[in-house]
């Protein structure tokens, strides 16, 4: 009967981690979208709000330090082409957001998680992944919104881009 009830406990216990793995994922999801979706919004301070203190590149893995000077810089220009007027609903309909843990990240990317050293409960978020072939471009380079998260007190930041 206690063999019973510890495999019932732990199997418990392994279905919780993974129903709160699943949520955090969908809720990193979801915050990565938002970013997204302050592009179509012209409202570049909530992503420059969501940056952590330091953030690392993606492609070479050296840290920035993020200071309130280079929020102008930052924002000077749009991540969105301008040759064409574009809404969240087109990127929608062009783009499949995928969203990955450490592990997936390395097997999918691995020189991306050389560089980046995601830790357990941080996700990348790749909101530049196509719906489909011949999908209509609306980013002015392929990994703008590409972007690493991390959990920090309480509060989703953007840690890589």
């Amino acid at each position: 009967m206690k063999n019973k009830l510890l495999i019932l406990f732990c199997l418990g216990g392994a279905l919780l981690g993974s129903i709160n793995a699943q949520t955090n994922k969908q809720l990193a999801k979801d915050f990565g979208l938002s970013i997204v979706q302050s592009f179509f919004d012209g409202n570049c301070d909530y992503m420059f709000d969501n940056l952590d203190v330091n953030i690392t590149s993606i492609e070479g893995g050296h840290k920035i330090a993020i200071t309130d000077k280079m929020r102008k810089l930052f924002c000077s220009e749009s991540p969105l082409r301008a040759d064409i007027e574009l809404t969240y609903t087109m990127y929608e309909e062009n783009y499949a957001p995928k969203i990955y843990d450490m592990n997936e990240l390395a097997q999918k990317y691995p020189e991306w998680q050389a560089h980046l050293n995601l830790e357990k409960g941080d996700f990348f978020f790749d909101g530049a992944h196509p719906a489909a072939a011949g999908n209509i471009r609306l980013f002015t380079a392929g990994d703008m919104a590409r972007f690493a998260l991390r959990k920090i007190n309480g509060d989703w930041k953007i840690i890589a881009i």
